[in-house]
């Protein structure tokens, strides 16, 4: 397996029995699994709903998650192979010109498989002889087209380590604002079932903007952490904790109301009042204890 994180390999096997039984990759054969970057490009990212339950569909593993802002030296420095090619100058324009979405992805040869459900790299041939992969569904040409996939097991080792270091680094910074926005976290349970998808369209269909993604592992004691606030104040909060064993994983997801420009604090009420009823369904949130 081309540089699987023990995680990812402990990942796949916690879950091979569930993603045997809805997709046409036998997880239990581990040996036959390898990993893959698959970056959604800018002019995509508004599409990134679809792109990754095209992903789930078609029966890979989502391990790493991560939105980004690439800066020019770091795009410049990823896409080095192609310093020499007339298209270079326009590729770093593009690829800095918003935020992108790096993954981390495990199935059989997935190499070449992510290839294949990318389709031809000029999304208007892609349309013609490909008409349902993803740059012939999201993209425009071909420097615009929706998404990348490694070309090789060499560069899929490199270009992973380039996003996700394993060294401890952290890798191009993360799009998080912090300011005029929520949190959102999609349990583990829904990242299984392959619902990630879904749940990010439903976000974005209803005004909201994502402005920040990450998946990350959290154990319980992080678990009993982070729903601190909620304990003795809502009844699902041993519910909570249960879904958050050592090999699941979350995707955090920081969200800002595309309306709100000039936001006022009664709007910023409104705004995450109404994500909390897209979310749970009810018209106000838990109050919770003072801090």
């Amino acid at each position: 397996m081309a540089r699987a994180s023990s995680f990812a390999q402990k990942f796949v096997k916690s879950l091979s029995t569930l993603w045997s039984k809805r997709s046409n990759v036998l997880w239990s054969d581990i040996a036959t699994c390898s990993v893959t970057l698959a970056m959604i490009k800018p002019d995509a990212v508004m599409k990134m709903g679809s792109i990754i339950e095209a992903i789930f569909d078609t029966g890979f593993i989502i391990t790493k998650a991560k939105m980004v802002q690439l800066n020019r030296m770091e795009a410049m420095d990823f896409y080095s192979e192609h310093q020499s090619k007339s298209f270079f100058t326009d590729l770093i324009n593009f690829m800095t010109s918003g935020p992108i979405i790096a993954l981390e992805v495990i199935g059989d040869d997935a190499v070449s498989s992510w290839r294949k459900l990318l389709g031809p790299t000029n999304s208007c041939v892609a349309r013609s002889e490909s008409p349902g992969s993803i740059r012939a569904r999201f993209g425009t040409d071909g420097t615009r087209n929706a998404a990348h996939g490694s070309d090789s097991i060499a560069s899929a080792a490199r270009e992973l380590e380039f996003f996700f270091p394993s060294s401890g680094g952290r890798g191009p910074k993360n799009t998080a604002r912090f300011t005029d926005c929520t949190c959102c976290i999609i349990k583990p349970h829904a990242v299984s079932e392959g619902l990630t998808g879904k749940i990010l369209n439903e976000i974005l269909s209803a005004g909201f903007d994502i402005s920040a993604m990450q998946m990350f592992t959290m154990e319980k004691a992080n678990a009993e952490e982070f729903f601190e606030i909620y304990k003795g104040v809502v009844a699902e909060y041993n519910g909570y904790l249960s879904d958050y064993p050592i090999t699941e994983v979350c995707v955090q997801i920081c969200n800002t109301h595309s309306s709100l420009e000039s936001i006022k604090l009664g709007e910023l009420k409104v705004g995450l009042n109404g994500f909390y009823r897209l979310c749970a369904g009810t018209a106000t949130a838990p109050k919770c204890p003072q801090a």
